[in-house]
């Protein structure tokens, strides 16, 4: 999360360069490369990438067993019997298979209830992936065949919805129920849908959704009626679920998905976010980076909605944790710093990426909260002076006021003003960047993954990843803070 700081008047792209040298009286190890070395796009990492299928296990059939499939093969031919095959698969056990066909065929009027609940279930889920797939394949017509033809409400949304996530260009797209179908009248049905979805390519890390939808049966086949939208339970509603206005701009790394009001500045925002990407995925050494970023620039009224949340008044933008690459910017908090604000953002998501042992629970998130924000801040600083950071006299006084010297300094309640907020995001940096810059960017990051990816405490990893004690890193970390 960033706070909104005023930017210098001129802010270039961080050119190719050596970070300051150590400091006198400091031991630092050389730095053989200063600059962190891009990885793949799309790197596979412990969220899950796809791979394809294991392969079925093959199955071995006795002589008695395929002896009965050849018998009931012919007794179907000879009873002119066509789609549905009932054969004994393994001598001993029984099996019966049917076609897709067959297990959506409609009940008989006087079923039992559990028998046509079991029907709903496996038609919703047949309409479900098949919505998926038209999503995938840019298919309008087949995304909406799910959808009841006389829920016009329902259409609207639903044409509304496939046309941005299209635009937002999902990578993985999963639709299942989740869950048994709920009579909730006659021929009328409740079922859980289960979202599994990322936007990039097929290499992105899916989130999971679960959404309520209602169906009934229409003309013999079971149709949409109602799509709930999901809470801030599961960190929604998403910006895509809120019926917004919204349009849609990509590059070739990111996607930024804006109000219509704000289509004069969709073409900065994405030069910009390309640039911001570009230092972001550099420093994605863990998780790999996102195989693409997505930027929602969010009005006033979206600000504190979406994703469930409302953000602190002094903040400017948020990585949502809960998903691979999903970033909001606040719009009224970006016209001026838009780079820093971006390049803060996507660092979050591709340094983040990761199983985050040292940042999981709320107890390490508040006390590593600083390498965190640190390390998002230090990438819009890479390659320019300390004295061009912005929030620098800030931190002077906070420094010099009751700060008690230790550079894990703790977040920013949500209540701060700006001035505690930026002094606070300005420690975090200033001391990333003097670890960097004393023991060499390599070095730092080895640090910073060892805790925040693989749970070490500070200790075992400065002595592990920057070859001295915490105590001394933290020392001269206090001292140079001091006095900078």
């Amino acid at each position: 999360m960033t706070p909104p700081v005023a930017p210098p008047a001129s802010t270039p792209y961080p050119p190719a360069g050596p970070y300051g040298s150590a400091v006198a009286g400091v031991s630092a190890r050389p730095v053989a490369s200063p600059y962190p070395q891009p990885v793949p796009y799309g790197y596979p990492g412990p969220y899950g990438a796809w791979r394809p299928p294991a392969p079925a296990p093959r199955i071995q059939h006795s002589g008695a067993g395929w002896l009965v499939v050849v018998l009931s093969v012919l007794a179907i031919v000879g009873a002119g019997i066509t789609g549905i095959a009932s054969a004994v698969a393994v001598a001993g056990t029984g099996a019966t298979w049917h076609t897709r066909a067959d297990a959506l065929a409609l009940p008989a009027a006087d079923a039992p209830a559990a028998t046509w609940n079991a029907w709903a279930r496996r038609a919703a889920d047949d309409a479900l992936g098949k919505q998926a797939k038209a999503l995938l394949d840019g298919d309008e017509a087949g995304f909406l065949a799910a959808v009841d033809p006389r829920a016009d409400t329902l259409l609207t949304e639903m044409r509304r919805r496939f046309d941005l996530l299209h635009q937002l260009g999902p990578g993985r797209w999963e639709q299942q129920t989740d869950g048994a179908a709920k009579a909730i009248g006659s021929h009328e049905w409740r079922i859980d849908l289960r979202l599994d979805y990322c936007f990039g390519d097929v290499t992105c890390r899916m989130n999971r959704l679960v959404i309520e939808t209602d169906w009934r049966l229409d003309e013999g086949h079971l149709v949409m009626t109602d799509l709930e939208t999901t809470d801030g339970r599961q960190y929604g509603p998403r910006p895509w679920e809120t019926r917004s206005r919204l349009i849609v701009a990509a590059g070739d790394r990111t996607v930024v998905a804006a109000p219509s009001r704000y289509d004069s500045r969709l073409t900065e925002t994405v030069a910009t976010a390309e640039r911001a990407a570009a230092v972001a995925d550099a420093l994605g050494r863990w998780g790999g980076a996102p195989s693409r970023y997505v930027i929602f620039l969010a009005s006033s009224d979206d600000w504190k909605t979406w994703y469930g949340t409302k953000p602190p008044d002094w903040s400017a933008g948020y990585y949502v944790r809960k998903t691979d690459n999903e970033v909001v910017v606040n719009a009224l908090a970006t016209t001026t710093g838009l780079w820093e604000l971006l390049t803060h953002e996507l660092t979050h998501a591709s340094t983040l990426a990761g199983p985050r042992k040292g940042y999981d629970d709320e107890r390490e998130q508040r006390e590593n909260w600083w390498l965190a924000e640190g390390i998002a801040d230090y990438a819009a600083l890479i390659g320019r002076a300390v004295t061009s950071y912005d929030a620098l006299p800030l931190v002077r006084r906070y420094v010099k006021g009751d700060w008690d010297g230790n550079p894990a300094v703790a977040p920013p309640p949500d209540s701060a003003d700006l001035a505690d907020a930026a002094a606070r995001y300005g420690v975090a940096c200033l001391s990333v960047r003097r670890i960097a810059d004393v023991y060499g960017q390599d070095a730092m990051l080895a640090f910073w993954g060892k805790v925040m990816h693989e749970g070490l405490s500070l200790q075992d990893a400065s002595t592990q990843a920057l070859g001295a004690s915490w105590s001394t890193v933290s020392a001269d970390v206090t001292q140079y803070l001091r006095r900078v």
